[in-house]
């Protein structure tokens, strides 16, 4: 991918780096001291097992180069971090900026110069083409492959295929994990992005049970979960983040559709986020918590509630990723922690902004682990 500009911005390297520094690439020497690998004009980056990256600025293009088993999610981290950079910090440069693909075509051992604008293959490919001529080499190039790697595909359509590869057994997934973790990553992602507007006001994940296993009776327990990049789990501190109340039909019905929703979310989420939270936390402590029959319970208990629910029209889903329905439930649950925990006393989450403008609402120790760390002495 390259971000192709009208004028460099001065300082954009730095700003970049300092962006990305949870996934600088550290080289240990001889002596063991550890080596960041950045230079003037670029970097390579790591992202555990989600892939590695090099940028590099060359004159008015910023090239950003990933290499992974699946690299499409650590690419839309770092498009999505250079595009809020430069937002943020160079505002002039709106509308003089793109992201394009270079031409895939060689001669004489040499790529062409040929770029091609994304957002334009996007649209040439919904409206039905299916290759396009490059203006540089006039050799016509396959769209769907220049898009490899970039275009996002419906987030509905994916968790579906997702959920299909978890139906064959844990076992299964974690044989294919690499893949299908960057997968589950990138979903993740664009569901919280689809609803960031509304995470500035409250956490987005939670498992819900009727404290009588009937979805019928009038007694519910909410458990809210923190949501730290591949280690989502339920709130652990003693007497935080655990609501349990007596409540309308009308209000579970309210709740119901996102509740479906995320029921799914966190099933899909679950088997590759175990490995980290049991180290984390210790133990068995996702399967001592019983998580995934909850999450069955959850998803049939709402799911028999939807019947008698008008959702709207799905073919909106694909831009809009949320129904209104779904929607309405993310707010009717922020309305509902206002009402019995105003202050936020039991939440047992704190709030942090992401380099993408999103939020994200972790526990205490996730929270103290993403806070910049002060040396006691500088070297």
């Amino acid at each position: 991918m390259v971000c192709v500009m009208e004028e460099s911005p001065p300082g954009l390297v730095p700003w970049m780096i300092v962006r990305t520094h949870d996934y600088i690439y550290e080289d240990r020497r001889a002596e063991g001291k550890p080596h960041r690998l950045h230079w003037q004009k670029g970097m390579f980056l790591r992202n555990k097992s989600h892939g590695e990256a090099m940028l590099e600025l060359r004159e008015r293009e910023f090239h950003v180069y990933a290499e992974a088993v699946w690299p499409e999610y650590f690419m839309n981290v770092l498009r999505q971090t250079l595009q809020k950079l430069i937002t943020d910090n160079w505002p002039g440069l709106k509308d003089r900026y793109y992201f394009a693909v270079p031409c895939r075509e060689q001669s004489d051992g040499k790529l062409c110069n040929g770029r091609f604008n994304i957002d334009s293959l996007r649209q040439f490919l919904e409206e039905g083409d299916t290759t396009i001529r490059c203006q540089t080499c006039r050799k016509r190039q396959e769209i769907v492959q220049l898009l490899f790697g970039f275009e996002e595909e419906d987030s509905r359509e994916q968790l579906v295929r997702i959920e299909t590869k978890l139906d064959r057994g844990f076992d299964e997934v974690l044989r294919g994990q690499e893949e299908l973790g960057s997968r589950v990553a990138n979903y993740v992602m664009m569901i919280m992005q689809a609803i960031a507007s509304e995470s500035k006001d409250g956490p987005r994940m939670f498992n819900l049970i009727a404290t009588e296993d009937n979805w019928h009776a009038d007694r519910f327990r909410l458990h809210l979960w923190c949501e730290a990049e591949g280690c989502s789990h339920p709130v652990l501190e003693e007497g935080k983040g655990v609501y349990e109340f007596k409540d309308t039909k009308e209000w579970i019905k309210k709740i119901a559709p996102y509740a479906n929703f995320v029921a799914g979310l966190l099933k899909t989420l679950l088997p590759m986020v175990t490995p980290a939270v049991n180290t984390f936390w210790g133990g068995k402590t996702i399967e001592n918590l019983g998580l995934q029959d909850k999450l069955d319970l959850m998803k049939e208990g709402t799911g028999n509630l939807l019947k008698d629910i008008k959702i709207s029209d799905p073919s909106r889903l694909r831009q809009h990723v949320l129904s209104e329905a779904e929607r309405s439930g993310v707010l009717a649950l922020h309305a509902f922690l206002r009402e019995v925990d105003p202050h936020h006393e039991k939440l047992g989450l704190k709030r942090i902004p992401t380099y993408t403008g999103d939020y994200l609402w972790l526990c205490q120790k996730h929270y103290d682990l993403s806070q910049p760390k002060i040396p006691d002495k500088i070297e």
